[in-house]
């Protein structure tokens, strides 16, 4: 979705690189221990990193890696709630 790529390499907030635990869909990125909010969702450094190779990745390269059950899990519960929000407007 070309546009709408949420910021995963740092958090959106305040810049930091550390603890970037948590993602929020209103700021579209992840956010970290001090900028997160009790409605933002818990993202793993497996997801971030994830969501980080195939947002910079380039297109023929994106399915070139694997993740685990869980991780898959968590990108596709953020994948959706991420769309139908940002598809809201």
């Amino acid at each position: 979705m070309l546009g709408y790529a949420p910021q995963v390499k740092h958090c959106g907030v305040c810049g930091s690189h550390e603890g970037l635990n948590a993602f929020s869909v209103k700021n579209k990125a992840v956010l970290c221990n001090e900028c997160r909010r009790k409605e933002d969702l818990n993202i793993s450094a497996g997801a971030r990193l994830s969501l980080e190779y195939i947002i910079h990745s380039k297109l023929k390269d994106i399915f070139s890696f694997e993740v685990n059950e869980d991780v898959l899990k968590e990108l596709d519960f953020i994948r959706k709630i991420y769309v139908e929000t940002t598809l809201q407007g």
